[in-house]
């Protein structure tokens, strides 16, 4: 199974990793706003992915491999670039990507069931 088609929600999460890992090193507002934006679309392209395929797996691989390469990054960024001790409460940053992979299975999952159902 490939994880990466050639498709446009390939495409918009590929795009959404790169902004998004740019954002772990380069603290600026813009960026932050562009890659919420693109997660919306990532989330969006699934979903028109999941009513014309009727599968998740390839979504939900995607998914994973982005957001544990983001989580690896972050880990990286925040403990040994920047510094912070695990005690931090900013440590919790870490698992922001982690977070956004619970929301992409949940979206996935919960349109995959309404597809089934209909």
């Amino acid at each position: 199974m490939k994880i990466f088609t050639k498709s446009i929600h390939s495409y918009v999460i590929i795009a959404y990793f790169l902004i998004h890992s740019c954002s772990v090193f380069v603290h600026y507002w813009p960026i932050y706003l562009v890659y919420e934006l693109l997660f919306v679309l990532v989330l969006i392209t699934g979903v028109k992915n999941i009513l014309k395929v009727k599968t998740i797996g390839v979504l939900v691989s995607q998914s994973l491999f982005i957001h544990v390469l983001l989580t690896i990054l972050y880990l990286y960024g925040v403990f040994l670039i920047q510094g912070v001790r695990f005690s931090d409460p900013i440590a919790g940053v870490v698992f922001y990507p982690l977070i956004h992979f619970g929301i992409c299975c949940i979206v996935y999952r919960s349109v995959y069931a309404w597809v089934k159902r209909s």
